[in-house]
């Protein structure tokens, strides 16, 4: 019997981003490998950006179907739809929950977080209501969900009226051909370029209320004032909302000159900044999944972080945990347990390779794809 060739489509509109962070990297690195991997079906790539295409695999088995504008509403109210209904695929992917509002097929809609609904008061409030009513309209249209984790599928079925067989939890992976452990040259090249000297405690992420930066920059004043660190805080991330209390606490408190804001970074400087950390911490109040975990692991980086939400399924034994992340006296205490001991740091290192082998974008692409075809089958 011969299989029938389904055709999916799939919005990619986030993948033009020139200033990627960890939900472009997930679109970006799905999307390489569900094209790699599916040698039966054909993909139709939504989106309302120009994109340089050589950033996805020399393949046959997808066309990009796009109508360009500036502004995402008309994208998803109007463009969207019109090119759904023109182009008839079997289903429609949304990588994230800001769908199309009206939706002519079968429909999967990605959620990475509930932070909007969890941590709202980490929001503005417009924004906090924007995401909600759009997050609503797509867990109401969709015919499955599909988390990033096993905590934020969890966090679904607290929320919203749903049964646990609507929603698949499909765990994200990373590059093990970028991320790894990087030679001194490497580490000390991109030292340079962003001014750090000597050792130095690592955050990634972008720069928002829910990441926690306000309280990681109380812990690191009180790590310099009365244990004496000798490493920098080195911060790299872009702006996001609700940053401005960052900065003013840093000259507050006189760290001017230990705290560094690298702004954006891109993401072939990330392995050499990883590996030249004496940690990476992520002290977030609330996490998706925490993609830059899984990047310092590979980097051979001992990480700290949160024990909230989906970052223990990331980590598991691998790293230390920051019980209470409201509490600055515990990051504190966390930070001063691994800088000042190599054994320590060289047992997380060492055990941080061994978790992130259960990763790969490979294994994510390959369980998103299984989801779709059987939702497509289901009746």
């Amino acid at each position: 019997m011969k299989i029938r060739k389904l055709n999916i489509g799939i919005d990619i509109s986030e993948i033009a981003s020139k200033e990627k962070t960890g939900s472009e990297y997930f679109e970006l690195n799905l999307i390489q490998n569900v094209l790699k991997i599916d040698k039966k079906n054909y993909f139709i790539l939504y989106t309302y950006q120009n994109f340089d295409t050589s950033i996805l695999p020399n393949t046959n088995n997808y066309k990009i179907s796009k109508l360009i504008t500036k502004h995402q509403t008309l994208w998803e109210n109007l463009f969207l739809p019109y090119l759904l209904i023109k182009n008839k695929p079997d289903i429609f992917v949304s990588l994230t929950h800001l769908g199309p509002i009206y939706c002519p097929t079968k429909y999967i809609s990605v959620i990475l977080d509930l932070a909007f609904i969890i941590n709202k008061e980490t929001f503005k409030k417009l924004d906090q209501i924007i995401f909600k009513l759009y997050a609503n309209h797509a867990i109401k249209i969709s015919n499955h969900l599909i988390a990033i984790s096993k905590a934020t599928k969890s966090d679904l079925l607290k929320y919203y009226k749903l049964s646990p067989h609507q929603i698949s939890s499909v765990l994200l992976g990373f590059d093990k051909d970028i991320f790894y452990n990087r030679s001194n040259n490497e580490i000390n090249l991109v030292k340079n370029k962003y001014s750090i000297g000597g050792n130095y405690i690592l955050f990634v992420g972008t720069l928002q209320k829910r990441k926690n930066m306000s309280r990681l920059i109380s812990a690191f004043a009180k790590l310099k004032n009365e244990c004496k660190i000798k490493e920098k805080l080195v911060i790299v991330g872009k702006l996001g909302w609700l940053y401005d209390d960052i900065f003013i606490k840093v000259k507050r408190l006189g760290l001017s000159n230990s705290v560094i804001f690298t702004g954006y970074v891109p993401g072939s400087d990330l392995p050499a900044l990883f590996s030249g950390a004496t940690v990476f911490i992520l002290p977030s109040l609330y996490e998706g999944f925490g993609l830059p975990l899984l990047e310092a692991m590979a980097c051979g980086t001992p990480v700290i972080t949160s024990k909230i939400s989906s970052l223990p399924e990331v980590v598991e034994e691998a790293g230390i945990y920051i019980n209470n992340p409201y509490s600055e006296n515990e990051i504190a205490e966390k930070i001063n347990l691994v800088v000042n001991n190599k054994p320590l740091q060289k047992e997380l290192s060492q055990k941080g390779f061994l978790q992130v082998q259960k990763f790969s974008w490979k294994n994510c692409a390959s369980k998103f794809l299984s989801i779709i075809e059987k939702t497509i089958e289901k009746k």
